[in-house]
């Protein structure tokens, strides 16, 4: 399968733009890019395109697939990831067709549209993502039910004896902490998140040793075994 684009003006990405350029792509690769009256002789069943301009793709290296309406970084913890993800198809779209063909998402679901990217189902950019991201214990990046498809969110850490140490990243759920007078009692989606509290009540308060709670204000309590 083989590929011909002829262009008023091929800008080869090194060197100096060329006046009337032709670039050849076969099985999926590029064997020719420069001058139409240099470029090999056409082949039977090729594929042409003409066109003004063609240059290679560019990189985003700072991308968001977050699928939102509007620049709201509030909003993010509150948005229905369905729908998110359907701006984003449309989002990833619009990148392509704008001449960006390889994108590092720094955050968001786009590692998570890549595959259906790479699928062929949908059309879009190459997405790479970034990582973990570095951010302090309530910053921007400590929203883990959306930054967990990048790779998750790591925070700076917890002071130990003057020296920092990398704290453990929390899970990801709902916590529910409620407080009366010198009494408090929490809960959570799941044994583990309950865990990393108490373990971060140790690490900044010392010896936390909490107990399971029976009765609240009256209210008989029950824990569940998940």
């Amino acid at each position: 399968m083989s590929t011909r684009i002829v262009a008023d003006t091929l800008i080869p990405g090194r060197g100096e733009p060329v006046d009337g350029g032709t670039v050849v792509i076969e099985f999926g690769q590029i064997s020719y890019a420069g001058p139409t009256a240099d470029a090999p002789a056409a082949t039977d069943g090729e594929d042409l395109h003409q066109v003004s301009t063609v240059m290679p793709g560019l990189w985003d290296c700072h991308a968001h697939f977050v699928g939102l309406p509007m620049t709201n970084l509030e909003a993010m913890g509150s948005a229905d990831i369905v729908a998110a993800a359907a701006r984003a198809v449309d989002d990833a779209a619009a990148c392509l067709a704008a001449g960006v063909t390889s994108v590092r998402e720094v955050g968001g679901i786009g590692i998570r549209l890549a595959q259906a990217i790479n699928e062929g189902r949908v059309a879009g950019p190459n997405i790479f993502g970034a990582g973990r991201i570095l951010s302090t214990t309530g910053g921007h990046g400590d929203i883990h039910s959306r930054f967990e498809y990048a790779g998750g969110a790591t925070d700076g850490g917890a002071v130990d004896g003057g020296a920092r140490k990398r704290r453990r990243r929390r899970p990801a759920g709902r916590l529910i902490v409620a407080l009366y007078i010198d009494d408090w009692v929490y809960t959570g989606s799941s044994t583990e998140l309950t865990d990393w509290f108490e373990s971060e009540l140790h690490d900044r308060y010392g010896n936390c040793k909490p107990q399971d709670c029976d009765f609240i204000l009256g209210a008989n309590v029950h824990r569940g075994g998940d």
